[in-house]
């Protein structure tokens, strides 16, 4: 996830030459903690409420004093942290960590202002996106996304499936959408059960689902694929009375062969899923820079 899609783009900003008093004024006004300083659109420097109480103690009044006397006085030789509209949450995330600010500008290619998050921001959106799915128990499509980040950041290997299970809509339909839920949920307590402590089963949507298996090799991803697809199609689900049975179609890759973004690593296994629908169902399309590879076919 680009940290564009998740800071705020309303900031509140002053210049160099703006009063102390109508710093003040803004900060209350907009229920802030913190203005930006600009120039020609381009940030210069921050001023938090921290730096308001310091600046008010050195100088001892609020008149005839700018922005720009606050900078010098309180933090001369403080570099301003920013980071661009297309890092990703969690390289930002890695900045505010690093350098023990409050507050990261968000800025374009040409170093204008374009948004600012708070690490008080990042603190509740990652316990939002780190709470997993109340139907399913698996962890949500927004921690897929922070994961992903995490990992290609950390040049850890990992393999991923994508699957769908294949014409859920006849359980519904036929046994109507409670007992598709329990379905659902139970089939995602059997992936979890089967995969490594280590693993992950996300719920990207409806009856799709995304694993990944964090420090795996090149060949291991389809192997752990093609034992999920075994035990699904012979696994039984005793939901309210009915046995029913179901197998998924997935796309299988591995990090090690591609270097991509989470978006594109995610937009190919989905290639992968559909490919393997198309060619029959109950089976997996292993994606591999050399082509497709179709496996899992009884």
């Amino acid at each position: 996830m680009l940290i564009q899609e998740f800071m705020q783009k309303d900031v509140c900003h002053v210049t160099l030459e703006t009063s102390f008093r109508k710093c003040i004024d803004q900060m209350v006004k907009r229920k802030v903690g913190s203005v930006v300083v600009i120039e020609e659109k381009k940030p210069v420097n921050i001023i938090t409420e921290s730096d308001i109480l310091q600046a008010f103690c050195f100088f001892n009044t609020l008149d005839e004093i700018t922005a720009k006397d606050i900078i010098a006085a309180i933090k001369p030789e403080k570099p301003l942290i920013t980071a661009l509209g297309t890092s990703t949450y969690y390289e930002c995330y890695q900045l505010i960590l690093k350098h023990g600010i409050k507050h990261l500008i968000i800025t374009d290619g040409e170093n204008n202002l374009i948004g600012i998050v708070a690490h008080a921001d990042f603190i509740k959106y990652l316990n939002d996106f780190t709470m997993k799915d109340a139907l399913t128990g698996a962890y949500t499509r927004h921690f897929l996304a922070f994961t992903l980040d995490r990992l290609i950041a950390e040049k850890k290997p990992f393999g991923m499936l994508f699957l769908d299970i294949d014409r859920f809509k006849l359980v519904n339909d036929n046994f109507g959408h409670r007992t598709g839920d329990l379905v659902l949920k139970e089939f995602s307590a059997l992936l979890r059960r089967t995969l490594r402590k280590t693993d992950f089963v996300f719920r990207y949507g409806g009856d799709e689902f995304v694993i990944i298996t964090p420090q795996t090799s090149p060949k291991e991803p389809k192997k752990v694929a093609l034992k999920l697809l075994h035990i699904t199609r012979h696994y039984i689900f005793n939901i309210l009375g009915h046995e029913i049975k179901i197998t998924f179609s997935g796309g299988v890759l591995s990090s090690n062969e591609f270097s991509l973004s989470s978006e594109e690593l995610l937009d190919l296994a989905d290639k992968g899923l559909y490919a393997a629908k198309h060619a029959g169902r109950n089976l997996i399309c292993v994606i591999r820079k050399e082509g497709m590879e179709y496996a899992g076919q009884d």
